[in-house]
């Protein structure tokens, strides 16, 4: 192909043998452009008909490529990785993160020493023993949580009666003494009232708990 620029055969580098002009500048805006060379050529409509400004050169094969590809459609090779230490996406051709500053192989050998590391300290009888009690602690502790759950909801049961029958001879007899009238505003029978202040039994019980908590 020939170089938009001078005119000249490009060739196979990144930059054109005669004048030196970057691939994507001297063959993408090309006229006569349909891709790559060769059998494994790039054929822009398979890309969403990509033109010069979405293109770019691919630093393995130096063929061009679509703009922000993971892998050349023509070689194969990845050429975008994601930082191990704060995610972010860049160049694989280059081995630190420009946003973090990270040796991704650094820092993946790093990780990898640790969990052999960790590995053979879990099969290490100290380390045995270390897990064995902490995964004795965490029994207990779900076992305290349970024991916790359970006093609770007796205190519940126990108390949701007491907070309502004091509910119930405060509106009827207690409050209407001090010449505090609270209206009902729900039938006057028996079960209809009992019903209502051990609903006014539970929420005191959950006031009291929100505070001691």
């Amino acid at each position: 192909m020939k170089c938009s620029n001078c005119g000249k055969e490009f060739g196979n580098g990144v930059n054109c043998q005669h004048c030196g002009v970057d691939r994507v500048a001297g063959l993408a805006n090309y006229s006569g452009y349909d891709g790559h060379a060769g059998s494994n050529s790039y054929d822009p409509s398979n890309y969403g008909g990509q033109t010069s400004s979405k293109t770019t050169v691919c630093y393995a094969c130096s063929e061009i490529i679509p703009l922000g590809a993971t892998f050349c459609p023509v070689c194969g090779k990845k050429l975008l990785v994601t930082c191990p230490n704060c995610g972010h996406e860049y160049s694989s051709q280059y081995p630190v993160c420009s946003k973090c500053g990270t040796n991704r192989e650094e820092y993946n050998e790093r990780k990898r020493r640790e969990e052999e590391k960790r590995k053979a300290w879990e099969q290490s009888p100290k380390g045995k023993a270390e897990l064995a009690r902490e995964e004795e602690e965490r029994k207990r502790q779900v076992e305290e949580a349970e024991k916790e759950k359970r006093a609770n909801m007796i205190v519940y049961l126990i108390m949701t009666p007491i907070w309502g029958l004091m509910w119930y001879g405060g509106i009827d007899a207690f409050f209407p003494e001090l010449g505090i009238n609270i209206p009902k505003v729900w039938p006057n029978t028996f079960p209809t009232n009992l019903i209502i202040c051990f609903v006014l039994g539970y929420i005191t019980q959950y006031i009291i708990d929100s505070f001691d908590s």
